[in-house]
């Protein structure tokens, strides 16, 4: 009997152990315009973007601030766990195809597409 009482004590502490795992903080989905709304998407389409070709970027941190003196300025915008992957994209469906048409960091700010391919515009 005391056997069986060590025993369920460890399986609890297993399945307490695994749940302490599972708590990871929940991530900001990407948006998706479609049939006339704004919907939530868990995918993240640009993350196939990234190959051993084209690495992806160290950081999502800066965005872009002005144009001066042909000098880009950047400044640095907050940074979240919710957000691991430092951006949301917002896509649409047209014409049977997945359109990215805009990236913003977690506080809002525009992310130029340039940060993740210099000939988009």
């Amino acid at each position: 009997m005391k056997r069986m009482r060590l025993y369920g004590v460890a399986v609890m502490l297993l399945v307490l152990l695994a749940g302490l795992q599972a708590g990871a903080t929940g991530q900001i989905p990407e948006k998706i315009h479609y049939k006339g709304g704004t919907l939530s998407m868990s995918s993240k389409p640009l993350e196939t973007f990234f190959t051993k070709d084209n690495p992806r970027p160290d950081s999502f941190e800066f965005y872009h601030l002005a144009q001066k003196d042909s000098v880009t300025l950047y400044r640095m915008a907050a940074s979240s766990s919710a957000c691991y992957r430092g951006y949301v994209g917002t896509w649409k469906v047209d014409e049977g195809a997945l359109w990215l048409i805009s990236l913003e960091t977690v506080t809002k700010e525009q992310i130029p597409l340039s940060a993740f391919n210099k000939d988009w515009i």
